[in-house]
């Protein structure tokens, strides 16, 4: 009798860790969903990074066209790289929205490649158009002369390409993705350009001599794009590391 309570314990004992099995079923389903919270997280990410291309084309084609043909009147340089920089972030801003159009292809290396290289190659554009301007400008003397409109839009740019360059370098680096990145970038040069413009206007109030200071800041802003693109396409042309996307050949 002792002999078959023996062999019922070990039973027991030997079915207790099947018997728990099946508690491990909530376990597993908890583990789908925070597989589904990721995935949902990486679609809000995607979604932030539309949303923050489409108010980006949204200002730089109400100050951007603004500032460029006052610029033009007012000739000057960082008003001129500020203006151009807008137009030409447009197109830009075009491929990152294809970029992140389709919820299936965020982590598509196909597209973030032709994504780095068409910015890349508009970076360079921009750089050799704004750089010739502001070393003609230098050359001739060409001094630009006081716009309180290109000041003011300054001021106001300054202040929302901050935030917009903040959210894209946030964005970018959560999904990995150097197109985003260079977008927040450019963004960044925006701030840049417009800080240029208001002080090159308070400098000139004190001492008119210093006008050259517009120019070189066009200068300045010309030779960094034109850097950060050549690199951009070369990063992109030849990795140098194992990219962390998963390869999508759609």
């Amino acid at each position: 009798m002792s002999g078959e309570m023996e062999l019922e314990s070990l039973h027991q004992a030997t079915a207790s860790p099947v018997e728990q099995s099946p508690a491990e079923s909530p376990r597993s389903t908890e583990g789908t969903s925070l597989l589904g919270k990721d995935s949902c997280t990486q679609e809000q990410l995607r979604k932030l990074a539309l949303a923050s291309s489409w108010i980006t084309i949204f200002i730089n084609i109400l100050t951007g066209l603004s500032t460029f043909i006052y610029s033009l009147i007012d000739d000057s340089d960082a008003g001129f790289a500020f203006g151009l920089d807008a137009i030409l972030d447009v197109a830009s801003l075009v491929v990152i929205i294809w970029r992140f159009y389709s919820s299936e292809e965020v982590r598509s290396l196909k597209r973030e490649k032709i994504a780095c290289i068409l910015i890349g190659a508009l970076f360079i554009l921009s750089s050799l158009v704004i750089v010739f301007k502001s070393v003609f400008d230098i050359i001739v003397n060409n001094r630009p002369t006081k716009s309180i409109f290109l000041f003011v839009v300054a001021a106001v740019n300054s202040m929302v390409f901050s935030i917009l360059a903040i959210l894209k370098f946030s964005v970018g680096k959560r999904l990995k993705s150097p197109s985003l990145i260079a977008d927040g970038f450019n963004s960044l040069l925006s701030v840049v350009m417009s800080v240029g413009i208001m002080i090159s206007s308070g400098v000139e109030e004190f001492d008119p001599q210093i006008w050259y200071i517009d120019a070189i800041t066009g200068l300045l802003v010309g030779f960094v794009i034109l850097a950060y693109g050549a690199r951009l396409i070369y990063q992109s042309l030849f990795p140098t590391s194992q990219p962390t996307t998963q390869p999508n050949n759609d």
